[in-house]
Order: C-alpha cells, then structure tokens, then sequence
C-alpha cells in the first residue's frame, strides 16, 4: 500500500508532467519509504511551494501540516537552481543545513578544488564515478541530480547532524504508515493490500471448501470471510462492526471479478481505519491501484492454499459457536450441514416410551428447556447450529406422561426467515432425511391446488399455505417435512418436521395411508 500512495503523490495520473523524471520514479519512492517520510507532511511542504504559502481560500477540511524548514523556499528566486520540487517538499531541512555548509565551502578563502571536494563528497560523488567523469555523467536533462546522489546527501546529514528527518513520520504514531511495513516483507508480502487479500482468501476458501453447503449466496460467503479476517477491528478495538462488512458484500453483487471487487472495498474499510492521517478517497485510490496485485494474491492463495491450523479453527469456532449465531445469521449462513445433521440426531434419540424426564435427560445438550404451561409438551432450543432449532415434545397424561410426538421447527427471534433461506434449509433437510430414510413415500406435486382448498376451507386457520410437504413410512411412526412460504401465502413462514408415534399419536394416524402404497397429489 506505501509504494501506491508514494506513486501517487509523485506521479498522479492526473498531471500532465511528473515531480519526477520518469525513469526514477521507483528510485524516489524507495528513497521516502526508506527515510519513512509522511505524506501529509511531504503533501503540506509541496502544497506551499506550489502556492507560495497562500492560503486555500475555498477549500474544506483540515489543512495539511508544513514543517519549519519549508518556509525557506516559500519564494521561487529563494530555492537552490535545479533542485526538484520533492526534494523540497521532502527534505526542506536537509537542503537548509547544504546551503549553511555551502556558504563556507564556497567562502573566496577556501580553495576552489577544496570546495568542489567538499561538494562532491556530501553527494557522495567521488565514491561511485569513474576519473575523468564529466558533470552529464552525474545529472538528469533538466539539470538535477540523479536520485543515487541525493540519497548519499541526506544520508551525510543524518549523520554529521545526528538528527531526525523533519518531515519523518513519528514512530509507533497515529499517522505511521510505515507500521508492519517491514513485517509484510518478511512474510513475502508485496504491501497490506496483498497481505489482506491473501488472509481473506484463505478464509474464503476454507468456509467454502468445509462449509459450502451452509452459504446460500456469495454474499454470505464473502461476509463472513471478512468478518473473519477483520476479527481484531470487531471483537477486539471494536472500530469495525459486522453490518459494515455484510454490507460491502451485498454492494458488489452482479460486479464481475466480485471478490477483488469485495477486497478493494474491504481493505479501504480496513486501511482507513489503520491510517486515519489519509482521507476515505485518498485510501480508495491507493486499494483501487493495488486490484492488480489483489488478483494476483487471489490467484496464488487459491493455488496453494490446502489449510493452515490457525484458519481451521478459526472457521470451525465461527461455524459451530453458540457465541456467534446471532452474527452467522446476520451474514445470511445457515449450518445447514451441521443443522440437518443434528435433526436426524435428534429423531434417532427418540423412544417412544420414554416419559418426560427421560427426554429431558436426552435432550441435555439443548441451550434452553422449558416445559410448557399446558404441561403435555415441553420446549428444547437448540442454538449450537444457525438458525436455532426448536423441539417441542409431546406426553400422553394417559398413559404415565409417555411421549408420543416430537415437532422440530428453526427460529430465529428477530423474526421469520427469507423465503430463499427456508427453501435453501428444506432442501439441505430433505437431503439429510433422504440419505438417512430412503425416499420419502409421499411428496407433493401440486402445492397450489392444496392451498386454493385450504383458502376456502371454513376449518383451516387464514394464512396456512403449503409450500412443498413430503413424508416418510418408518417402523411404527410418520416423519413429514413441511415448507412454508410468503410467496404461498403463509403468514407464519417456517420450516415443520413432525415425528410421531403411529400407535398413539392422532397426527400420525392420519397419514397412515402411505403405509400402504407411494402416493403423490
């Protein structure tokens, strides 16, 4: 990210001519992140030099900070011949002590070859020329010096002076845009933008790989992996929440190239946040310069990426963790994997002759129990898997309270689910319930011709609509599986697993009629 914000200071796209010569470009650049120049400060210095000092009279904002030195090259006539303007804007320090130490070099008591000594020493000019060089051999077409040798000037000044660079940013500051700099080299990083995109795809990768089935959308997908990777900005300094993030994801829906589009505006999020001294655009521009080199780290994350422990757990805490349903939910996930797995759990504990303390004790994972004030059922909530799953159980009082039904619904207490979220669940169940069961021995073909029936019905309740329903034959019980939509006119929407005893339980009796033969309607 440094280098892009130096190229663009130094060589905006929008100027006709360069501060700097064309072929030295990534010379100067390597020269401010190497004396770790600010670029506010280094933007206040050039901004006055470019006015003279006056002020921006329709501007907004805060102005850009200047340094002391500056204010001796306000006046064109007052700057050294052939010195560039980011030398200037840079270095205004290191050029006041030159012209000090010039002015007695050049005294008329000093010898003239002592002087021109003196001279080619501070800019190092005697260590890397050969004899008999002429002065072209050391210069640019437009007079000034080849960047080599004002590199060897300040160095000179640091270290006869043995002081700090003005215009340096303050280590370990609010506005060091050098922090971690050193790190990302160390990890073979080309910038933060690489480093960013390289971890969220990571992330990415292993929701998708171990996960996939638990995203309905690549929005979701590109959520949560953020949330991931920006973990420190949202559980730790909380500069960051998730709205933010899901909200990025659904921005870029339909954009091509999506997740570099997803990471350009994610890590503007995240880098405006690390360096505060840059503006929203300025950070945008620098990220939007980088999509090359984002795409790049795509690319080789993708190919070599086969899992690290650290990325493993942290997509199986946030997959699985009670702690962050509610935050897996906002990102549109749903566990389905873990959700339909833990259904076909639940209907395999159950033995019809258990009576309630039984069942509580069956059902001692569940997060919540509650028995019901009409005391013939009891509520289990189940909030290890997103959405939350609701077991309601049923007791016959008659015959020593023991169970005869079990209904499963998912919940989710801010309200009902999207239709495309109930229908991505129901099929993922159906799925489970297939593998587990067999084929079901009713499905239902006609969906809207039932609900056109049940409308006109004076015994169904308003707003019941089916959406798909099927239902499986097992040894001494019916299992169904019930979908209900919006879109069909349900005015509660949800998915209902039913699974009773066929002996004892009234609701079961009334689908005894797929035991005979496979029905469809």
């Amino acid at each position: 990210m440094i280098e892009q914000i130096w190229r663009d200071l130094l060589a905006p796209d929008d100027l006709e001519e360069s501060f700097v010569a064309r072929n030295e470009i990534d010379d100067v650049i390597s020269l401010m992140i190497e004396s770790r120049i600010n670029p506010r400060k280094y933007g206040g210095n050039l901004r006055a030099l470019l006015t003279g000092g006056m002020p921006d009279l329709f501007g907004g904002g805060d102005p850009l900070p200047t340094t002391p030195s500056i204010g001796k090259y306000m006046l064109v006539a007052e700057r050294p011949l052939y010195t560039p303007l980011w030398l200037l804007a840079g270095f205004p320090d290191v050029l006041v002590w030159f012209n000090e130490k010039m002015d007695l070099v050049f005294d008329p008591s000093v010898d003239e070859k002592e002087a021109r000594r003196s001279y080619a020493r501070l800019f190092g000019m005697g260590l890397d020329s050969p004899q008999g060089s002429n002065e072209n051999e050391f210069k640019n077409v437009d007079g000034t010096l080849h960047v080599r040798y004002y590199r060897n000037l300040i160095a000179n000044y640091v270290k006869e002076t043995n002081k700090s660079l003005e215009t340096a940013v303050q280590a370990g500051s609010a506005e060091d845009v050098y922090l971690g700099f050193d790190c990302l080299r160390i990890v073979g990083e080309q910038s933060t933008c690489t480093l960013i995109a390289t971890m969220t795809t990571k992330y990415y990768l292993e929701l998708k790989r171990s996960y996939g089935a638990s995203f309905p959308d690549e929005s979701s997908l590109l959520a949560l992996s953020g949330i991931l990777d920006a973990q420190a900005y949202i559980f730790g300094t909380k500069q960051l929440t998730p709205a933010q993030v899901i909200a990025l994801a659904k921005e870029t829906e339909g954009m091509q190239d999506r997740l570099v589009e997803f990471l350009i505006q994610f890590e503007t999020l995240l880098l405006s946040i690390d360096t505060p001294a840059l503006s929203f655009e300025e950070v945008r521009s620098v990220c939007q310069g980088e999509a090359e080199a984002i795409r790049g780290s795509i690319q080789r994350t993708t190919d070599s990426y086969r899992g690290e422990p650290k990325i493993t757990d942290d997509v199986r805490a946030m997959m699985s963790s009670p702690q962050f349903a509610q935050l897996r939910l906002a990102a549109g996930v749903c566990n389905t994997t873990l959700l339909g797995k833990l259904v076909v759990d639940i209907l395999e504990r159950i033995q019809w002759d258990l009576t309630r303390s039984g069942v509580i004790r069956k059902f001692s994972d569940a997060t919540f129990s509650k028995p019901d004030p009409l005391k013939n059922r009891h509520a289990f909530i189940f909030q290890s898997v997103t959405p939350s799953l609701m077991v309601v159980t049923f007791f016959d009082a008659r015959r020593n309270d023991e169970l005869f039904r079990i209904q499963l619904g998912v919940f989710e207490e801010d309200g009902p689910l999207s239709d495309e979220m109930l229908l991505h669940l129901f099929e993922i169940m159906k799925q489970e319930l297939f593998a587990k069961y067999g084929k079901p021995a009713y499905v239902m073909e006609n969906p809207s011709m039932i609900n056109q029936a049940m409308a006109q019905s004076t015994v169904v309740p308003p707003g019941s609509a089916f959406s798909d329903d099927a239902a499986w034959s097992l040894p001494n019980a019916i299992l169904t599986l019930t979908l209900s939509m919006r879109r069909d006119g349900a005015t509660q929407p949800n998915i209902a697993i039913g699974y009773g005893d066929l002996d004892h339980d009234p609701l079961s009796r009334s689908w005894a009629w797929i035991r005979e033969k496979r029905k469809t309607l």
